[in-house]
């Protein structure tokens, strides 16, 4: 009897931490909506009267310094959670995550970087597709929990990579160090051929 009321209290719980983040993500994104909406009614100022218009132009061109770049990191998380919900591996986020936990450990490159920690925070809440990306990889990670698994762990062995990887002197790539890596790309395309 204590099984049957250990596994309703489970399932109870389960479903009340279901909510929550469900309540939590709504919230979240109708906030950044709101908070995108805001950060672009100022646009219209650029067709108002003469005085106005040059601070409208002004305000443009701030929100595009700011959103322009961000579209394009956005873009290709999209293109990650689109890989990810086909079960895929992505391309982009397992290096994304790996940076990010490099720059948490690493203190020197945080303070060198903060300026453009900032833009990306503003980027998020101004960015008008900020919403939709968010919602695709929570919902391709949900789709493929084993990928998104594995995506982890691929960030952590490139974190790894990268904290182990001295600076290097560039040198001129000879034909027997580029040989086992075409050898490997070709094996590997002969692989998706046939599975296709």
């Amino acid at each position: 009897m204590t099984t049957i009321a250990a596994r309703v209290r489970t399932t109870r719980e389960r479903r009340s931490q279901h909510r929550a983040f469900h309540v939590q993500m709504s919230g979240q994104y109708l906030l950044t909506a709101a908070a995108a909406l805001a950060a672009a009614v100022p646009l219209a100022l650029v067709v108002a009267p003469m005085p106005f218009t040059i601070i409208g132009w002004f305000y443009a061109v701030v929100w595009g310094l700011i959103v322009i770049p961000s579209m394009g990191a956005y873009t290709a998380l999209l293109y990650d959670a689109l890989l990810i919900a086909l079960n895929r591996h992505p391309l982009f986020l397992p290096t994304a995550l790996a940076t990010y936990r490099r720059l948490q450990m690493n203190h020197d490159h945080r303070r060198a970087l903060e300026p453009f920690r900032r833009v990306a925070v503003a980027a998020y809440w101004i960015n008008p597709i900020s919403n939709l990306v968010g919602a695709a990889i929570i919902t391709a990670i949900r789709l493929r929990p084993r990928l998104a698994h594995e995506m982890i762990r691929q960030a952590d062995a490139i974190a790894k990579g990268l904290d182990q990887a001295a600076p290097a002197v560039p040198r001129e790539p000879m034909a027997e160090m580029t040989r086992p890596v075409i050898l490997q790309v070709e094996r590997e395309l002969d692989a998706e051929l046939q599975a296709c």
